[in-house]
């Protein structure tokens, strides 16, 4: 799927495609790559549709020096 294709998909379609060839999504690849802001009402659409979520924290040194963390989410078709 191109990256035009896929930006014209609704955002959850969007964000199962994206998994399909990635290893999970964090908020920053949301926002840059499908241009989605607020994955976390996303990831709660899936786990009201029945959607077995999972995630992972990571943390990164920003430019800064300083250390954050954020979640990388995992959808799965089972609940």
């Amino acid at each position: 799927m191109t990256h035009e294709e896929l930006m014209m998909l609704d955002q959850c379609p969007r964000i199962l495609a994206w998994l399909q060839t990635h290893k999970g999504i964090t908020q920053m690849e949301a926002t840059r790559e499908l241009n989605i802001t607020r994955l976390s009402a996303r990831i709660s659409d899936f786990k009201d549709a029945g959607y077995a979520v999972s995630y992972v924290w990571e943390e990164h040194t920003n430019r800064f020096g300083k250390k954050s963390r954020y979640k990388r989410y995992f959808v799965s078709d089972v609940a």
